[in-house]
């Protein structure tokens, strides 16, 4: 018996022509597609399932090709796993933290936590090497200065009032 045909079409932001997934081991790491795939088809793990009305996915297909191609490769760290290395990841980590944002935030409208916390273990070590000025613009947040946090006058530490805004 041959195993049951899987096809997902996804169109990224950038592309005209969308993107087809086929293996139901990305769409089972991947809680968005299979919520899709479940207003389908509930049955959609053991019989045919062919969605051809692509999804829209508001990212850059080159974040969804890297997504998709390395979903199932990269295992998150453990907590308290000293061991790990950006290293282990060598497709992200040959990238640099402005390419792997859009990866980052991909994998979290997807909901991929487990892909999300590697991403963002490469995208920690490679911040943990830079200026905190360049950590802050990375950010998007205000870089205060030491001497300015220290030179209130009444001696306390008053940080921006911007971190306690909802």
């Amino acid at each position: 018996m041959s195993e049951a045909i899987c096809e997902v079409a996804v169109l990224f932001k950038d592309s005209e022509n969308p993107s087809i997934i086929k293996e139901r081991e990305i769409i089972e790491k991947s809680p968005v597609l299979m919520k899709a795939i479940e207003g389908e088809n509930p049955d959609w793990k053991t019989t045919d399932i062919k969605i051809n009305t692509p999804l829209d996915i508001p990212f850059p297909k080159a974040a969804g090709e890297f997504v998709f191609d390395n979903l199932l490769k990269y295992t998150p760290p453990a907590e308290m796993d000293f061991e790990k290395k950006p290293e282990d990841y060598p497709e992200a980590n040959a990238k640099s933290v402005d390419e792997l944002k859009p990866i980052l935030e991909l994998a979290s409208y997807m909901e991929c936590e487990g892909f999300m916390r590697c991403i963002g273990f490469v995208i920690g070590k490679k911040l943990s090497e830079m200026p905190v000025d360049t950590i802050a613009a990375y950010l998007g947040v205000e870089m205060i200065s030491e001497e300015e946090l220290l030179a209130q006058e009444d001696g306390w530490l008053h940080p921006p009032a911007a971190l306690f805004d909802n």
